[in-house]
């Protein structure tokens, strides 16, 4: 991958360049005023005051960050959108632009995520998703200008100082009420990743949060489980009740939502139903029986029609309060997942790159008066170097991704995806087309709810009372669970869906 240390045209470059030097004057006055200091500098301040290099262009930002979704979902035989079944992700995709030949760049949340919000690849080892870990990120790129509202139940990236607790964003300390370390500060947009970095750069005393090494409690599985174990649909309220209000240019709101991922137990209309195992995982991989697999697959189709519902209330609510066109978003997942006979379902070959690298990818820019599809190679790692484009903020680190709405975007043949063995694929969309053509052999064009045993497709949406019923000694049901469905509330949540 290549990396991209600029973003933007030569419009903006002038007033960039005006306004670095205005960033000398500050740190001269500053010296002047400050004078020299033998205090201890917190290390990485620069990056949470990141932002005081210039946003020439402010905007609101909303991200949505799906779990385990491949974007084989959401296509039909063509390699499109499925319309009648994902409505809102086609409207983003109209809206916005959609790169549809996006891959992620690391298979395990815990390093995607930081890849993501970072605009360089995690590394495999010794970090893990705090703040204190990876201070270089969106959120400390936009902190002090921004008004920050965080959902992030797996990783704590966000520093306190720069997120809100509450969903409805109340002020924050500006960054002049840190004015000591304002000489140093001011000379960060100069510096390089090669460049002597000043002290301010060593402590993280700005997270409160010891750097040593990661807290002992700390246990990404066990966050996982947790998670899953509540109700996500609180997160998903959350996220969305901060979108309760007119946007102002100068917010973000960001949600790690944890859907589709397992346990897939939530139908297009967000109630939970009771699902039950899943019959075709074996102990580590799913069974050679397909039948069984693809029952598995549609309680996944089904959840990412929860993951639709929820874009289309995204841009509901932005609609209501007129924000939505000003508005830049992001929605985008770390990984897939692979629901085959006999594959792993999160083991990365180049059998399963489809199910694995390929996900969904959308960016509407603010304003957007064109949207489609871009079939260019975007990776996940690119979206900070492209909201920084967008927004107009000059790199502050050297980024292992790409302004994807640059003219001299590089071009890329091929590209890696970490893993506990980490794997190299081209950069061709066949992979998640042919995953997706796989599935429709199963489901028809009837959607989620079109699989059906092989012979017996007809039977349904039909009425049992239309059709000829009959005895028949050769066949017996068994009915787990009985009473469930002798007196049931159809608007029940939870619903017993699954017999």
């Amino acid at each position: 991958m290549q990396s991209a240390s600029t973003f933007g045209g030569g419009g903006r470059r002038l007033p960039r360049f005006v306004g670095r030097l205005a960033a000398v004057w500050v740190a001269v006055m500053a010296g002047i005023v400050l004078g020299p200091t033998s205090t201890p500098r917190p290390s990485w301040a620069s990056a949470s005051l990141a932002s005081l290099a210039p946003v020439w262009d402010p905007a609101p930002v909303v991200m949505v960050v799906f779990d385990e979704f491949p974007v084989a979902s959401l296509l039909d035989q063509h390699g499109r959108i499925d319309e009648e079944d994902f409505p809102n992700f086609s409207r983003l995709a109209e809206d916005g632009t959609w790169f549809r030949n996006a891959v992620g760049n690391h298979q395990f949340t815990e390093k995607a995520l930081p890849t993501i919000l970072s605009g360089v690849v995690a590394p495999n080892e010794g970090k893990v998703p705090r703040a204190a870990d990876f201070p270089r990120n969106l959120f400390t790129l936009l902190g002090d200008r921004y008004r920050v509202q965080a959902v992030e139940p797996l990783t704590e990236l966000c520093p306190d100082f720069v997120c809100t607790a509450d969903p409805q964003i109340v002020e924050r300390p500006h960054w002049s009420s840190l004015d000591p370390h304002l000489a140093v500060v001011t000379h960060r947009p100069f510096l390089t990743d090669d460049a002597p970095q000043p002290a301010i750069e060593q402590s993280p005393e700005f997270f409160d949060i010891d750097e040593a090494s990661a807290p002992p409690e700390w246990d990404n599985k066990s966050r996982f489980f947790a998670a899953v174990a509540d109700d996500r649909r609180g997160d998903i309220t959350r996220f969305l009740d901060g979108l309760n209000h007119p946007l102002g240019r100068d917010e973000f709101h960001f949600g790690h939502l944890l859907i589709p991922h397992r346990p897939w137990d939530y139908l297009p209309d967000g109630r939970e139903y009771l699902a039950g195992y899943l019959t075709g995982m074996g102990p580590d991989r799913w069974v050679e029986n397909e039948w069984l697999v693809a029952q598995d697959y549609q309680k996944l189709q089904i959840q990412v029609q929860y993951a639709d519902r929820l874009i289309g209330e995204m841009i509901n609510r932005l609609e209501a309060h007129g924000s939505y066109d000003d508005t830049l978003i992001i929605v985008v997942a770390d990984h897939g997942v692979s629901v085959r006979p006999e594959q792993h379902p999160r083991r990365l070959t180049p059998e399963t790159v489809g199910d694995i690298a390929s996900v969904p990818f959308f960016i509407k820019r603010p304003h957007q008066a064109h949207g489609g599809i871009d079939d260019y190679r975007a990776e996940t790692v690119d979206v900070v170097p492209t909201v920084a484009d967008v927004l107009g903020i000059d790199a502050l680190w050297t980024m292992d991704g790409t302004s994807l709405i640059a003219t001299d975007r590089p071009r890329r043949n091929q590209s890696t995806m970490m893993s506990a063995s980490p794997l190299t694929f081209s950069a061709g969309f066949g992979e998640a087309l042919g995953i997706a053509r796989y599935h429709l052999r199963l489901f028809g064009d009837r959607g989620p709810f079109g699989l059906a045993p092989s012979g017996y497709s007809d039977l349904l949406g039909q009425r049992v009372d239309s059709l000829a019923v009959t005895d028949d000694p050769r066949e017996e049901l068994v009915l787990d669970n009985p009473e469930w469905y002798g007196d049931m509330d159809p608007a029940a949540d939870p619903l017993p869906a699954q017999l």
